[in-house]
């Protein structure tokens, strides 16, 4: 056996990669995809909100002097442009080098900035905070949890979350909005399995027409408030960086991404034997109700 050739340590076998590339990265982009799309007409973008009176009786006697009621003008919702680029630069030899699963590098890295775009916008619409630009600093626009003011509650460090909150936080935004409740919570895994537990559900249940499935998920939920629609999201809380588990619910029509440039391809000038571009695009989160929207942080990583 021993003067019989073997495949061990033959180094031209041709490694076999099943002319399959798996994108380890998964793309984020619910957000981006979701909200309405607007044209921004500058770098500060504003939008305006109005409101009606206060629901009252406004009774009047018969043959009464008008009395004038003091009115409002709309209010501006203003936020700031960000600029998003992912660069990247393919030297000549690796575009004249064959490849598996794809001809051209420069193709492939063009088709994987854009992906990457997609993911570093969606990450700042979540979790941006304002940044004016000034001195030469990237400015940065206000994202949707930073956008949250009116019901953004911070919990005592290892607050269990439980349907007992959650549904007070619907009703803070059903009673501060005058009645137009959050329609979709977006949550990390852990809180994600806290929802898929409420309602005295516990286990696996078969809820399936041939009753053949084993489902454990709620993807829909319905409060006392309507219906809600559940959202795993991989941004709104990211281990490592978050101290504690956030729970984030909006109404989705109430937010538009305004795009002072929409995402392109652009070349940038050839200084040696490489091709440099970048995928780049200029936009911003326009809110038109924040009070629909509430965000809560504070509860416990692992309970």
């Amino acid at each position: 056996m021993a003067a019989e050739l073997r495949t061990y340590g033959d180094t031209s076998i041709k490694e076999s990669v099943l002319q399959q590339i798996e994108l380890l990265t998964a793309l984020e982009d619910n957000l981006l995809t979701t909200f309405s799309k607007s044209p921004a007409q500058n770098t500060v973008h504003s939008s305006l909100t109005e409101t009606l009176r206060t629901p009252a009786s406004q009774a009047v006697a018969e043959s009464a002097v008008a009395t004038l009621l003091a009115r409002t003008t709309p209010v501006r919702v203003t936020n700031l442009t960000e600029i998003v680029a992912i660069p990247f630069g393919i030297s000549g030899t690796q575009r004249a080098v064959s490849h598996f699963d794809y001809a051209d590098e420069y193709t492939h890295q063009a088709e994987k900035a854009m992906l990457e775009w997609k993911n570093a916008a969606e990450f700042d619409l979540v979790r941006s905070t304002l940044v004016s630009g000034a001195s030469g600093t990237a400015p940065k626009m206000t994202g949707v949890i930073s956008s949250v003011s009116t019901n953004a509650t911070a919990e005592t460090s290892g607050t269990i979350f439980s349907e007992s909150i959650m549904n007070g936080l619907l009703q803070l935004t059903w009673t501060n909005s005058n009645g137009e409740v959050a329609t979709d919570f977006y949550v990390g895994a852990q809180i994600k399995r806290k929802i898929s537990g409420f309602a005295g559900r516990t286990g696996s249940q078969t809820v399936t027409k041939d009753m053949m499935t084993a489902v454990n998920s709620i993807d829909f939920y319905i409060s006392d408030f309507g219906e809600h629609r559940v959202h795993l999201h991989r941004f709104v809380f990211q281990a490592g960086t978050d101290a504690t588990q956030r729970f984030l619910a909006i109404r989705p029509e109430k937010y538009s991404v305004a795009y002072l440039r929409e995402p392109f391809l652009q070349e940038l000038g050839k200084t040696g034997d490489f091709d440099q571009s970048q995928v780049i695009g200029e936009l911003t989160l326009e809110t038109k109700n924040e009070r629909t929207a509430c965000y809560a942080s504070g509860y416990h990583l692992t309970s």
